[in-house]
């Protein structure tokens, strides 16, 4: 090399080279068939609702989010966060879904709307010829059957009490179908509700603006 100073150039261009293949190593781990592949990246997903809310159904939103972030690694947590108008605030599309429903009912009652299908309980398999017809037939029939389960296992003890519910509550996915496509939350829409079933971890954080993601516990395991 002519020029003196092209040593300490080249040199400083192998250091950087090594330090970058350095850092590009793969963590290797060995797997139970004896073969060594690379260790899999953890991902944890933070979800800012108050300023990313969900844009439609939020169980649909949240399974799709997952999807996304395994595409990166192994999701080990994924948590979300809100001030509590976030779980009461009504947004535009559940609105106007609402609206649409409720317009459909009036139009079912007086016999200008007629669906092509009876509409059909999930839980029983009954049939009835409106919407209407079939929320009446769902909370007079299923919403006491219901609420005497309730009731049964309030007085149970225990085991007893444990098996009861897992059995007859929490088991009851018939049930829990019908009930959120056919009944309203008293308050908001289901939010948090919704993000739990899909496997999300909610947590309710102090109404300060821009503040959601500044002082959050440590993600969820």
């Amino acid at each position: 090399l002519s020029d003196p100073n092209s040593y300490g150039k080249w040199a400083n261009i192998r250091a950087c080279a090594a330090e970058a293949a350095a850092e590009s190593e793969i963590d290797m781990v060995r797997t139970k068939e004896g073969i060594y592949t690379a260790k899999p990246k953890k991902v944890v997903v933070l979800w800012d609702l108050d300023n990313k809310p969900p844009r439609g159904p939020p169980y649909q939103a949240a399974m799709a989010l997952k999807k996304v972030a395994q595409h990166f690694g192994n999701l080990v947590d994924i948590s979300a966060y809100a001030n509590r108008h976030a779980f009461i605030h009504l947004p535009q599309w559940v609105v106007e879904e609402r609206r649409e429903r409720r317009r459909m009912d009036i139009l079912e009652r007086k016999g200008v709307s007629t669906p092509s299908e009876p509409y059909i309980c999930s839980v029983c398999g009954r049939k009835c010829k409106t919407h209407l017809d079939l929320k009446k037939h769902f909370r007079q029939l299923h919403e006491r059957e219901r609420q005497k389960k309730l009731n049964r296992m309030r007085s149970l003890k225990g085991k007893k009490r444990q098996r009861f519910k897992e059995r007859f509550i929490d088991g009851n996915e018939k049930y829990n179908e019908a009930a959120r496509t056919l009944t309203s939350p008293k308050v908001g829409y289901g939010l948090a509700s919704e993000l739990r079933r899909a496997g999300v971890f909610v947590k309710t954080v102090e109404d300060k603006p821009q503040e959601n993601f500044t002082n959050i516990p440590k993600p969820h395991s």
